[in-house]
């Protein structure tokens, strides 16, 4: 069977709204979660789709969100959230693949549902930790291994979604939201 963009793009959106609705425990989804996308994928493509299925699917999606997460968290690479892509220059793409051929096929590719693949595999369920960023100057940066992190601060009760390899701090104190370990 071959995933479409538009079952990928279901599956995706439900099981985001899965685990929102706490629907995965310590990183495993509930029975819940996969009948919820079961339903939802079979009744809108007119498939006969089992549980499999979606491990499967999974199972593939976790790869590339590892290589994605990996590849993030070195030096040079950053995530484009307007393009949805990794961005680097070719010099380091080029070096990095040459060691990590896996990754080749995130040069030059837009990755839609990389923000869904964070709820599903990342950390979302972990509380918020505070950090202490008063050494940081104004325009400081700080890296953070390849995750999405949220900041909010005293001055500033929205919160903003920043590149995934650098993060500028502007006020005293932050409280990042999903952390990656």
């Amino acid at each position: 069977m071959a995933w479409t963009s538009e079952m990928d793009r279901c599956l995706s959106d439900i099981l985001v709204e899965q685990v929102k609705k706490g629907n995965r425990i310590d990183g495993t989804l509930k029975a819940a979660a996969y009948r919820a996308a079961l339903k939802a994928l079979n009744e809108n493509f007119g498939l006969d789709l089992t549980k499999g299925h979606i491990q499967n699917r999974l199972k593939t999606w976790k790869k590339q969100f590892g290589i994605l997460k990996e590849l993030l968290s070195h030096k040079g690479f950053r995530w484009d959230e307007t393009q949805k892509m990794v961005i680097a220059d070719n010099s380091v793409w080029n070096d990095y693949i040459k060691t990590h051929p896996d990754a080749r096929i995130f040069r030059n590719r837009h990755i839609q549902n990389y923000d869904q693949l964070y709820t599903i595999f990342g950390n979302y369920n972990e509380p918020a930790v505070a950090v202490d960023a008063s050494s940081i100057q104004y325009g400081g940066m700080a890296k953070d291994q390849g995750t999405r992190w949220k900041v909010l601060s005293s001055s500033s009760v929205s919160s903003s979604s920043f590149d995934s390899s650098y993060y500028n701090f502007v006020h005293s104190q932050c409280y990042l939201l999903n952390p990656s370990n």
